[in-house]
């Protein structure tokens, strides 16, 4: 049984879910920048809901809505997007490449993923994490066409991803005409590589996005004052003591 992961402003639950609340989630919820205006958000592949409860909290007026394929995920999620007033019409659990409910919006002015990682790479031993997180490269270009799709012209698109798989992804979503305007590389310390980035999409090739690095803890293993600026509003209080 897996302990409730407790937050400044709410509590994820997940008994149920393959995967549970990690850092770099943290990192890229607290990442996304929204503008202050009403819109809708769509979370897909929501896991336990956490980043659709973050951009909530942060972004009360926007309508959050998220899926989920996982049944374990989707039992967590349903369960902590309710608590956090999100409408339970608003999540559903499902395949995102079926149809969508018919009566959400047609087009979004944000989508938000941390796709599977294991792109072209052996899938995870435990049979439930594999099911859940298991990608092949074949899916991508129709993954990128659906994104596309699915977004408003001056829409945003928020992925979290590998660094190893960074440019797999850049060259299926330039062909449908996205592209990364705010690129972040995350490194666990200073010595590390950078492991993942969170990126900004849009219907705009810009000849010079910005690109900048957050390095999460120092050489002594303490937080950066960076990064507890980043995250502090979101985890407990004592949460680094």
């Amino acid at each position: 049984m897996s302990a409730p992961f407790r937050f400044r402003h709410f509590i994820i639950f997940q008994d149920h879910s393959p995967f549970k609340v990690t850092s770099d989630a943290v990192t890229f919820g607290c990442w996304i920048t929204l503008p202050d205006v009403k819109g809708h958000l769509l979370d897909l592949g929501a896991g336990t809901g956490l980043l659709a409860c973050i951009l909530k909290q942060r972004y009360p007026r926007w309508e959050m809505y998220a899926i989920e394929c996982d049944a374990g995920a989707c039992q967590d999620a349903a369960f902590n997007l309710s608590a956090l007033g999100i409408p339970s019409h608003h999540f559903s659990c499902q395949d995102f490449f079926d149809p969508w409910p018919s009566a959400w919006p047609q087009k979004w002015e944000a989508l938000v993923a941390n796709p599977p990682f294991f792109i072209n790479d052996l899938p995870n031993a435990k049979a439930s994490v594999a099911q859940a997180r298991h990608f092949s490269s074949e899916q991508l270009p129709r993954w990128a066409a659906l994104l596309a799709e699915k977004l408003t012209p001056d829409g945003r698109l928020f992925l979290l991803l590998p660094v190893r798989h960074f440019t797999l992804f850049n060259t299926s979503l330039s062909r449908c005409g996205l592209f990364p305007i705010d690129c972040c590389y995350v490194r666990a310390s200073p010595a590390k590589m950078p492991h993942v980035v969170l990126a900004r999409y849009a219907f705009q090739n810009q000849p010079s996005k910005t690109v900048s690095e957050l390095t999460v803890f120092d050489d002594d293993a303490r937080p950066t004052a960076e990064y507890k600026r980043l995250v502090e509003d979101c985890y407990m209080e004592n949460y680094f003591s």
